[in-house]
This record gives C-alpha cells, sequence and structure tokens, in this order.
C-alpha cells in the first residue's frame, strides 16, 4: 500500500477562450503552462478556465488506486495519461475517482485537471457538451456567491494498493447499549478474503484491538461490523468524550476516525441531547479562509455558543474535528442557497448529498442536517424530496427542509413562506418518530428595539392567543398578520416548536466591493461632520454608538424570544454591525471588538429572562414586568431578589421571593412588579437568582423616574379623532372648542370631507397632531392638495441595517429624554420604524440616520410645520401608548406646551 500526496508543485495554464478540451489539452502540458503550488485558488473574476497538470508513477504492487479530491471549484473535468476519468461539480466537497484502469505502473502517469468557474455571462459548459448552465440553477454555497473563488483549493492525493482498498467507513452509534455499527465500502476483486486489524481508542487513550477476516464475495461490496464497549462516557457540550476506530487492510491501507456516543433528537420541535431538552445557543458561521478556523471555532464556543450553523455551505473534516474536541453541535448545512429550480440542479445536490454524509456523519459534533439556507426554488419545489433523500442516506440525525422559513422582511412585513409553495418548506424530520413537521424554523429581522409591545409580542411569540391578544401593527407593516397570525400559532401548537434564525442586517454585509465600504464610510463621515455635528464628533463614535445599540437589542431581543414556550432555539445570523458570519465580532484583522461579555451574557445557559418592561415610570407607580427562566442547570428550589439602586448604588427598593420550578429547561415565573421611589432620577432595576443560597446570575436594567405627567390637562384640550365611530361625530370633534386634534390612524379615516374639514381648522388656528405615522398616511397627505405636503418616508427600524435616532444637543426635549441624545431601551417605548423627510421651513425635534444596502439616509421623526393660523406636527414616534406609559405622556405634554407656546 502507498499514499501519494500531490500537493505541491503543479503545471497550470489558462484558457480564456474555452477551446482547451477541443484542443486536446489534456494529453500533454502545453509548453505555456507555469508552476504554481497546490492548493491553488483563484478569484472568479481572473479568468473562468484553467488546466492544471501533475506527473506522477506507481510501483508494480499499485494494482488499485483512487484519486482523491478535498476540493476542487467549482467544475472539475479529470484525465489520466489522456483518458477521461470523470468530472465533479461543487465548491464545498471532497471526492474520489478509481484510477485503476488508466493509471499505469512503473510508468510515469499525467494528472490532468480542468477547472472551470463561472463565466462572465453567468454560467458554465458541462464537459459532455450542451447548452451552459445557468449559474443560478446549481448549488454553489452562500459562501462562493459572496466571495466567488475557483481551482484547485484543497488537497490532493492517491491512495493505491495491491489487491483491494478500504474506500469508507461508516460508524452508527448505540449509546444505549454500548454499541457501535461499522458499515465498511471496499474497492475489491471477487472472492477475496479481508484480514482486518480493528483499534479502538477511548477517552482515556486506552487502546485495545481485534482481528476479523472477512471473505468478500461480490466485488466493490460493503460489509457490517458490530463492536461493544464497556461503561462508556457520553459525548455533550460540557464533556466531549471522544472516542476514536481505526481499520486496517492487511497489505493494503486504513481507514480511520472519531466517534463519540451520544443521543440527540428532535421531538416536536424539541432538541434533546443524551435524553434532556436543550436549548440552541447557535451563531451562522461561514468559513473564511484567510483565517484559522480552529482559532475562531474556539472563540465561539468561549463567547458560550452551543451550536454552530455552517452558514450555507459544508464544514470539511478538519472544521468537524474540532468542534468534537470542543464540544460545540454542528447544524451541517448543505450548498443551496436561492437557487433557481432545475432538473440540472437537483441531480447535482443529490449527487453531491453522499459525500458531504459521508465527510460528516461520524463525528460526535453532527446534530442535524439543513438542507439550505434560504427560500430559493431548488428548496421551495424540492424540499420534501431532498429530505427523503436525506433519510435514505443516513437517518440517525435530524434534517431541516430550510431554516429560512416564515419570515419578517425588511420592511417589517409578516410573509407567510413563498407563494403558494410554502408546505414544502420549514420541515423537519425527526429521528425519533420519523415524521415530518411544518414550521419547524423560522427567519426573523427584528428591529433593534421593538418597545413594550414589540417586545411582549416577542415574548409570546407563536402562542396561540386568546382573542383579545394585540399584534403591534406598526412594527409589522401590512394586515397579513392581523388576519391569519391565529393561524399560524394554531399550526405551530399542533406540530412542534420553532427554531429561529435571528438577523439584524448589517452595516457592510451587501456591499459589492472595498469601494462601495469606502464610499460608505466616507458618507457617515460626511453626516457626522455636517448633519450631525453636534451629537457625534466623529465617525468613529457613531460607529461605536451604533454597536451599543445592536448588542443591547440584541440581548433584548433574544430574552424576549427565549421567554416563549415554542422558541427551541435560536441561530444568531446578521445582527447589525455582526457581519454574516463569526468575523462580525472581531474587527477586518482579526482583532477583537471588544464584544465578549455582552455575547457571553446573552449566551447564558441559565438566566433570567425579562420581557414587558417600560423602563421610564412615574415616581410611586409600579414597574411591572414578564419574568421566566431559562433553566439548563435544571434548578428546583430557587430565590429572585429584585433591587432599585439609586446612582449612588444604595438601594431604594427591594423585595425577594421564592419560587419551585419544574426541572424544565423554560419556567415561567409569571409577572412581578414593585413599586417606584417618590425621588425621581436614574435608578438601576438589578435582579439576582440564587439557589442553595449561591449567586447563579444577575442582571441590571436602566430605570428613570419621573414626575407624574400632568397629562390630565393637556388630554381635556384634546380631541382623539380615532375614538370617532362615524363622520358625524369627527366632524362634531373638530368642530369643537378644544385646539388639539389628535390621530394615530390618518389613512383608516380617509375622507376627503373630514381631510377638507381638519384642514380648514388648523387654518383657522387648531393644531393637528398625527402621530405614528405610516407610509399610508404619507400618501394621503401627499395626494390631498389642502395639505400642500411633499413628504416621503423610509424604514428606519434597524431591520434593515443599522439605525439611530437621535435628537440635537441642547434640545428643547432633552429633559423629557433624561439628558440621552440617541434614543436607547430606555425610550423604547416611542422608538419609531418609520423616517419623514424633512419639510421645507418645519422645525425639527427628532432625527434619525439608516444604513442600507451601503446608502445613509439621513430623516425626520418629529417635526412641526406651520400651516396657516395653526399647526401641524408630524411624527412617526409611538403614541399608542398614550395615557399609559410615562414616557409617552411626558412627552406629549412637552410637545403640545411647545406648540401652543
Amino acid at each position: 500500500m502507498s499514499e501519494i500526496n500531490l500537493d505541491g508543485t503543479w503545471k497550470m495554464v489558462w484558457d480564456p477562450e474555452n477551446k482547451g478540451v477541443a484542443s486536446h489539452w489534456f494529453t500533454e502540458i502545453p509548453s505555456k503552462a507555469k508552476n504554481v503550488e497546490i492548493p491553488h485558488i483563484w478569484e472568479e473574476n481572473t479568468a473562468t478556465t484553467a488546466f492544471y497538470y501533475k506527473k506522477f508513477s506507481l510501483s508494480t504492487k499499485d494494482k488499485r488506486c483512487l484519486l482523491r479530491f478535498e476540493q476542487a471549484a467549482v467544475y472539475a473535468v479529470v484525465w489520466v495519461n489522456g483518458k477521461l476519468v470523470g468530472d465533479h461539480f461543487g465548491s464545498t466537497t471532497s471526492f474520489e475517482f478509481d484510477i485503476s484502469q488508466f493509471a499505469k505502473t512503473n510508468h510515469e502517469n499525467l494528472l490532468c485537471v480542468k477547472i472551470a468557474s463561472v463565466s462572465s455571462n453567468g454560467d458554465f459548459e458541462l464537459i459532455s457538451g450542451g447548452d451552459p448552465i445557468p449559474a443560478e440553477q446549481m448549488p454553489l454555497g452562500l459562501p462562493w456567491k459572496r466571495s466567488p473563488f475557483a481551482g484547485l483549493a484543497g488537497k490532493v492525493s492517491i491512495t493505491s494498493g495491491e489487491r483491494a482498498l478500504l474506500t469508507a467507513m461508516e460508524i452508527a452509534t448505540n449509546a444505549d447499549h454500548g454499541r457501535i455499527n461499522i458499515k465498511l465500502s471496499f474497492n475489491n476483486p471477487r472472492n477475496y478474503v479481508a484480514k482486518l486489524k480493528i483499534f479502538a481508542r477511548d477517552p482515556k487513550l486506552e487502546v485495545s484491538s481485534i482481528q476479523k477476516e472477512v471473505k468478500l464475495e461480490k466485488e466493490n461490496t460493503n460489509i457490517m461490523l458490530h463492536l461493544r464497549f464497556k461503561d462508556i462516557k457520553f459525548w455533550s457540550i460540557e464533556t466531549p468524550e471522544i472516542y476514536a476506530l481505526e481499520i486496517r487492510l492487511d497489505g493494503s491501507n486504513y481507514l480511520s476516525s472519531n466517534f463519540g456516543f451520544k443521543k440527540f433528537d428532535c421531538k416536536q420541535g424539541d432538541f434533546f441531547l443524551n435524553d434532556s431538552i436543550i436549548k440552541i445557543h447557535g451563531i451562522t458561521y461561514s468559513h473564511r479562509r484567510d483565517v484559522s478556523i480552529a482559532k475562531e471555532l474556539e472563540q465561539i464556543k468561549e463567547l458560550g455558543f452551543n451550536a454552530v450553523r455552517t452558514g450555507g455551505a459544508p464544514f470539511n473534516r478538519e472544521a468537524l474535528d474540532e468542534c468534537d474536541r470542543l464540544g460545540l453541535l454542528v447544524f451541517q448545512e448543505f450548498p443551496i442557497c436561492d437557487e433557481q429550480s432545475s432538473k440540472m440542479g437537483l441531480e447535482a445536490i443529490k449527487a453531491i448529498a453522499p459525500e458531504i454524509v459521508c465527510e460528516s456523519v461520524n463525528h460526535p459534533s453532527l446534530a442535524a442536517w439543513i438542507l439550505g439556507s434560504e427560500n430559493g426554488r431548488l428548496i421551495l419545489e424540492n424540499g420534501a424530496k431532498l429530505l427523503n433523500r436525506i433519510d435514505t442516506l443516513e437517518s440517525c440525525h435530524p434534517a431541516i427542509s430550510n431554516i429560512n422559513n416564515v419570515s419578517i422582511d425588511n420592511d417589517q412585513n409578516f410573509k407567510h413562506g413563498h407563494e403558494k409553495t410554502f408546505s414544502a418548506t420549514g420541515k423537519i424530520i425527526g429521528v425519533t418518530d420519523g415524521t415530518v413537521l411544518p414550521y419547524s424554523s423560522h427567519y426573523l429581522a427584528l428591529k433593534v428595539f421593538g418597545g413594550v409591545p414589540f417586545t411582549l409580542f416577542l415574548s409570546r411569540y407563536g402562542i396561540s392567543e386568546d382573542k383579545d391578544f394585540v399584534i403591534p401593527d406598526p412594527f409589522f407593516g401590512d394586515a397579513w398578520l392581523q388576519d391569519n397570525y391565529k393561524l399560524f400559532t394554531d399550526d405551530v401548537k399542533k406540530n412542534g416548536k420553532v427554531l429561529l434564525s435571528i438577523k439584524n442586517h448589517h452595516i457592510f454585509g451587501s456591499a459589492k466591493n472595498d469601494a462601495d465600504m469606502q464610499n460608505l464610510m466616507q458618507k457617515i463621515k460626511n453626516f457626522t461632520s455636517k448633519n450631525a455635528k453636534d451629537t457625534w464628533q466623529s465617525a468613529e463614535s457613531f460607529a461605536i454608538d451604533s454597536n451599543e445599540l445592536a448588542l443591547s437589542g440584541l440581548d433584548q431581543n433574544i430574552q424576549c424570544l427565549q421567554s416563549s414556550p415554542v422558541v427551541s432555539g435560536y441561530f444568531i445570523e446578521e445582527w447589525a454591525d455582526f457581519k454574516n458570519d463569526f468575523s462580525g465580532i472581531v474587527k477586518e484583522n482579526g482583532e477583537s471588538k471588544n464584544l465578549e461579555q455582552s455575547i457571553k451574557n446573552i449566551n447564558a445557559s441559565t438566566r433570567l429572562l425579562l420581557s414587558g418592561l417600560e423602563r421610564v415610570v412615574a415616581k410611586s407607580e409600579s414597574i411591572s414586568f414578564q419574568l421566566s427562566l431559562l433553566n439548563e442547570k435544571r434548578l428546583n428550589e430557587i430565590t429572585i431578589s429584585v433591587q432599585l439602586l439609586d446612582k449612588s448604588g444604595k438601594v431604594a427598593v427591594s423585595q425577594s421571593k421564592n419560587f419551585s420550578v419544574p426541572k424544565f429547561t423554560l419556567a415561567s415565573l409569571g409577572d412581578l412588579s414593585l413599586k417606584a421611589p417618590q425621588k425621581t432620577g436614574s435608578y438601576s432595576l438589578k435582579l439576582t437568582l440564587e439557589s442553595n443560597e449561591k449567586e447563579i446570575y444577575s442582571m441590571e436594567e436602566p430605570i428613570e423616574v419621573i414626575e407624574t405627567p400632568n397629562i390630565k390637562n393637556v388630554l381635556a384640550k384634546s380631541e382623539f379623532l380615532d375614538a370617532a365611530e362615524n363622520s358625524s361625530e369627527i366632524i362634531d370633534m373638530i368642530n369643537s372648542k378644544n385646539p388639539v386634534l389628535f390621530t394615530a390612524a390618518l389613512s383608516s379615516w380617509a375622507d376627503n370631507s373630514i381631510l377638507e374639514s381638519v384642514a380648514n381648522a388648523v387654518k383657522a388656528g387648531k393644531i393637528l397632531f398625527i402621530s405614528d405615522i405610516i407610509p399610508e398616511d404619507i400618501r394621503l397627505l401627499n395626494n390631498f392638495a389642502a395639505f400642500d405636503c411633499s413628504l416621503e418616508c423610509f424604514y428606519s427600524s434597524g431591520a434593515a441595517g443599522a439605525s439611530i435616532h437621535y435628537i440635537p444637543k441642547e434640545s428643547i426635549l432633552e429633559s423629557e429624554l433624561f439628558g440621552k441624545f440617541i434614543l436607547d431601551k430606555t425610550c423604547s417605548a416611542i422608538v419609531p420604524s418609520l423616517s419623514m423627510s424633512k419639510i421645507k421651513d418645519a422645525e425639527s425635534f427628532v432625527h434619525s440616520v439608516s444604513i442600507k444596502n451601503c446608502e445613509l439616509q439621513a430623516g425626520v421623526d418629529l417635526q412641526i410645520m406651520q400651516y396657516g393660523n395653526g399647526k401641524i406636527i408630524f411624527s412617526t414616534l409611538n403614541f399608542e401608548g398614550l395615557d399609559t406609559y410615562a414616557l409617552t405622556n411626558s412627552l406629549f405634554v412637552k410637545i403640545i406646551q411647545l406648540v401652543a407656546e
């Protein structure tokens, strides 16, 4: 037996006109070929076709030869001594060819590999001829699409033997009985007697061995072996106990692999590891070719993540070995993104599926298969077929058809799958019962701060609610959610739980190249030096505030989602300055962005989960919130201490409560409240979790205690047009003596006669307060000539990129916002999803800046325009909580006073 490493120096020649095959370049090395070192990669836009050449020799004993490629992108065609061996499509998987009949012993052999990448026309040609294949129909993988490359990107080797070879080893563990089932594949002649030596190593590094002799009656056959182990150690996240197996074929080659005893399953949407429910704290990670994957995976584990979703392309053996060692669960994703459906694409993914399975299946870190990352047609139309394909190849792990299923888009519209093909996506095959569960995986593009109604909604996401449950419309845009959410939650309740992919689109991820990024940075510098120089001293200070908002919002939203009993886990995919992969929490040069502590807090396996907290309260009023316990330590008797600390750290208010909780992963502790002090000012709400007199977890949230706003006087002078039941009642309100006309639903009573009456009343001196403006309101105002408006709007929720709402320094609203210039979670009761363009000659008080698709857009959230003898207040700020939340009341009073003056 011999192992020939073919890495090192090869010859290569470019084929820009794609004439090499017709010119028989595969028969000899062209004179113009140059030396290159393998592995060798070129960027996709350098060229589309190249020929690689390597000479090798075999001894007389090398009767059987396997040629192995670790990675060849994108399309490889292989010749040995001028004879076509085969071809392979795919940029992420390893593959082999049997070259026994093509290679000569005691003779110099010529290996030729043609590599074809995607042409400038967006397609490539197969060796078999026919029309060019559009790249968007083929499963290339998300990392390749974002950073296209081509070449012999991995190692190349030949394994040879005299009469037979071991070609594959698949290990299936039975943890209940301490047994492994081994499927061995051979390249052998008929009636061959295989003499095997089997070595097993346990986690203590103790090695045992046995010998076995097996007669292989059929050519190129498979056999099953069974081994039993005593006193097995389970592989887990905390204690990744690794076993190893090596099998040698006498006079030939050997195969080796790590394995582990673990039980991982999905039952009705809950994930179980070694018979205990586990919540998934995951990150979507795409390996960059220029960084150490081992180092990055270690950082991922240190930050508290227990799972990795492989970001649009599967991990190779090196990465899986690291995850085995670290105790990281791997959700192995197939290289399917948003491909169009085609027979060629379907056959291509079916062809590489066995390669992915064979490379991954033995690893104890393997948790589940994910067929694709996006709702492309290839998945939408073939999800069920591909699930069944996986099930026939390997049935020991769950398989998910598509993790990005039900979605809230960038404009906060709730989308129920993809047209009528929704039933083909988002399904999961569990191991235990073999049933297919729909609605198992959802994608959420969340805004940074959602306000109290939104966070309450997230904490009850997917739960079938009572009829009086109110869905916060301003955060979701259209009426689909209101009309169909009950159906959706009923289906979730019936079919299982939800694994979430969480996004808040990053700043630079949509940049096509460095020039776009540099251009965006220049726009940020121009903005901070001209439009917002009183708020940010530099682009760097803007970036710092953006990151702080994003991280705080991430923690807040994950807390709320984890509070929902139907959420089985999450993968952070993109979050503001987070990019599509783990590199988002480090700088471009690999240095830390100092986000580690924030991420560790988010990923704590045992923590208190808080939702529905309004962080601004009037003195002596109740501070209320919902509390849940993420209980992966399975605590039973716990004590929750709640303290309100002043600026000096002195306890102003405190209480504690004992709980007996079931040993479940998630326990609802119900509603908690305490009374705010009489003294106004900034406080900190501190919650501490203790068990057996030992502190397990603590958290703090900012609280502002303010004077009780004199809202009654202002309300008494206001007419709330939205409360009218008919047109005549609205007219009576308009004609009343009260000076303020308020509406948060302008477009819902779009009647020209009413609008004309309102316009006339304002011209005569009344104040029109238009709150919670939505796009329909903008269209209505622009189309009604009497108002003479020319407004534009854009979404500024942060779910479409980075978004910051702020007030200028020395603003008249500064005291109402506690000296804050950036509206953070303390001000979340009012943060809008929409911003307006500035109206000429209007006075503006609250501003916004948003970044989407590398474009920067500045806007206004609150502006006041003179209109005749009266004024119009245009506000995208959320005043739905008027007379409910202290901050809303305080701002409303201040704004009316401002206008009245």
